[in-house]
């Protein structure tokens, strides 16, 4: 394998640029900037004409705090954590008391506050009183009201309404009226759209882990190989690269099983099978999305077809990127160049989307038709994943892409997609 000397990666952490050592280890969480992502949040409330935010999911409370709860991510369970966002002062981070010794490791710029939980932990105050056997999620939803009220008492106060369950959303009406809730996903949208140069650096090297564990994936993929073996290669090649890995997710496409499943098929790989690697690496909660096709043998002259349009309308889309362009001319061009190419049926949703710190990879603006998105047009500081899927249940799962970065002159791309199914090439 013949690597640049610009991609040299020459020690966990570390890369070799030209003559320089960059020292990755300098984006992790203490490097991030609270108080930038913060004033963010605060102004896109102002538009809105919110009081406060009360934030339920994980990802959400890590883009605001910083803080990623183990409890939170695992179980879902909303309330288990929540972050306040109020017009004025810090970001209040409310958690277990498990939790905070981790929080206040990694996070800076904000107000910390517990509430109980049944594990006993020796020096607390709380020492010898009684344990509930699962904590009331009420209590920390009551904190938080507790800290917007002390300062209003008609606030209007910005919830994620879509994923909040019916106990929390009736005790949350009850207190403050209905009316003094309103859905706060424009304003997260709207924030987190724009990333920082810390959320920059940070996806920027989850894609070339990607890239890199693919390509090495690649390598190794003979006929009889297991999609079990598959994933595990590129999970290990992931992690090996960056001690900073917390996950290497990926759905793959072996031969004409172009489904996408969580748990791994009993498949294996057979002569002149299409291949799709499709995901990415996350560090800090923030994931990667590129996708790779590619063929192991010959290809049917159909599954060439199909690559080359996909091809040619990836590069059509990527030919036309950049500040300022609007998002429905692109998806357009993209789509109908694999129309053109004798796929006349070809229809996506979109073509491409943001990615961050979301457990499911897309995030909002989409590279789509319409106007009820909160941005319509690419703009300086986006990071994008621009694809273009293609499922056939004769040949399989095939996706062409990359993740760019839209500057104030043009576009940066992290990463670059193969020009041809017999990738990789010796």
């Amino acid at each position: 394998i013949i690597l640049s000397a610009s991609e040299v990666h020459c020690g966990r952490g570390y890369e070799r640029r030209g003559q320089r050592l960059i020292d990755w280890r300098k984006i992790m969480l203490e490097n991030r900037n609270q108080l930038e992502i913060e004033q963010k949040l605060k102004r896109e409330m102002e538009r809105e004409g919110l009081d406060a935010l009360i934030l339920t999911e994980p990802e959400t409370i890590l883009y605001a705090s910083g803080f990623a709860s183990h409890f939170l991510y695992d179980s879902r369970r909303i309330g288990t954590t929540l972050a306040v966002v109020r017009k004025e002062g810090p970001v209040i981070l409310i958690l277990n008391e498990i939790e905070k010794q981790t929080a206040e490791n990694q996070c800076k710029d904000i107000k910390m506050e517990t509430y109980p939980v049944w594990i006993y932990i020796d020096g607390l105050e709380d020492d010898g009183l009684e344990k509930p056997s699962q904590p009331d999620m009420m209590i920390p939803v009551k904190m938080a009201l507790d800290f917007i009220t002390e300062r209003t008492n008609k606030a209007k106060i910005g919830v994620q309404s879509p994923s909040i369950p019916h106990d929390i959303w009736d005790f949350l009406s009850d207190c403050t009226g209905v009316g003094s809730l309103c859905n706060c996903e424009k304003v997260l949208n709207r924030a987190r759209a724009i990333k920082t140069d810390w959320e920059i650096g940070l996806l920027r090297r989850t894609a070339k882990i990607t890239e890199s564990a693919m390509l090495e994936t690649a390598y190794r993929i003979v006929p009889g190989m297991s999609e079990k073996e598959i994933l595990s290669i590129y999970r290990n090649a992931a992690f090996s690269q960056d001690l900073d890995v917390i996950g290497a997710y990926t759905v793959s496409g072996i031969g004409t099983e172009y489904s996408i499943v969580q748990i791994p098929r009993n498949i294996s790989v057979k002569e002149n099978d299409i291949i799709r690697l499709d995901g990415g690496a996350n560090i800090c909660g923030y994931q990667a999305d590129i996708a790779r096709t590619f063929v192991v043998g010959k290809p049917e002259d159909k599954a060439v077809r199909i690559f080359e349009a996909l091809y040619r309308a990836f590069d059509a889309g990527r030919s036309m990127i950049g500040p300022g362009v609007p998002f429905e001319p692109v998806f357009h061009a993209m789509q109908d160049t694999v129309r053109k190419s004798g796929f006349e049926k070809y229809t996506r949703g979109h073509c491409g989307h943001s990615v961050g710190c979301n457990i499911f990879v897309e995030e909002r603006p989409f590279v789509a038709p319409g106007k009820e998105q909160e941005f319509t047009v690419f703009m300086p500081g986006m990071v994008m994943s621009i694809e273009v899927p293609f499922y056939s249940a004769a040949y399989g799962a095939f996706n062409i892409e990359d993740t760019v970065l839209i500057t104030e002159s043009g576009c940066e791309w992290f990463t670059t997609v193969n020009d041809s199914l017999f990738w990789p090439k010796l």
